[in-house]
């Protein structure tokens, strides 16, 4: 398991956003019996993976298009609920 500062570095991300990640379930951590965050190595390999998968998905859209597939997905959520 990782550290969030382990984690931090390997994502380039900050303290806040894997913080906000695993609150919101994006990316789930383990805490440890003094209630530090740890990551596993594929769950931040799993998440590198869909991240550039939806990044390459999502970069073949002009901005108006972008926001409407956006749009569209939302309203799609909201109804499965």
């Amino acid at each position: 398991l990782l550290t969030i500062k382990e984690t931090m570095g390997i994502l380039n991300v900050s303290k806040r956003t894997l913080q906000r990640w695993d609150n919101d379930g994006t990316l789930p951590s383990v805490r440890t019996a003094g209630g530090h965050r740890r990551y596993s190595e594929s769950d931040i390999e799993n998440f590198k993976i869909i991240n550039k998968s939806i990044n390459k998905e999502l970069s073949n859209f002009s901005n108006e298009e972008l926001l409407a597939e956006i749009a569209r997905r939302l309203k799609k959520c909201v109804e499965n609920e």
